[in-house]
């Protein structure tokens, strides 16, 4: 599909959602408003790929891939994914998308778990880091229900979680 055509097919496809093209300076693009929070969602269409952004997270599609958009932006919509982005002494540093979490995180062995997705080398080397202090998280769903913000405290070879949110 030709940009144009894109646009206007992933709108109508998010329509049911409140899915709206807006023209900001000459730029179209997609906007979905937020009626739980300001954590709204939109999709920019460039030259060589479109994406879905929502809060920290971006997606990247190639054209041709619309249709794999709309199922993900439609897991987030749906409360099925969140938005978790790990930040180093109060800085964006790295994150994803992640099955929504309906349980409140109660330790940093369960949050490294959770965002490996079960891959314990992963939750080994992410605990690394976390040991070296000045970790917070932030994991952010459409609805607002299951969003949970933490510092990772460090104290030797003891942490704790302390609940921001």
């Amino acid at each position: 599909m030709e940009k144009r055509e894109s646009l206007q097919y992933v709108a109508e496809k998010l329509k049911k959602y409140g899915a709206e093209i807006y023209n900001y300076r000459g730029t179209e693009f997609i906007g979905i408003k937020n009626s739980n929070s300001d954590n709204h969602m939109a999709l920019t269409f460039n030259d060589e790929e479109f994406c879905m952004e929502f809060t920290y997270q971006t997606a990247r599609f190639a054209y041709g891939n619309e249709d794999d958009c709309v199922m993900h932006a439609e897991k987030y919509l749906t409360d099925k994914l969140c938005a978790v982005e790990i930040f180093l002494n109060g800085k964006p540093l790295f994150g994803g998308s992640r099955e929504i979490i309906k349980e409140e995180i109660k330790s940093d062995r369960e949050f490294a778990n959770y965002y490996a997705c079960g891959n314990e080398q992963i939750a080994n080397n992410l605990l690394g880091f976390i040991k070296n202090g000045g970790v917070s998280v932030k994991i952010l769903s459409w609805s607002g229900k299951h969003d949970q913000e933490f510092e990772i405290l460090v104290e030797g070879e003891q942490t704790e979680i302390k609940k921001i949110k």
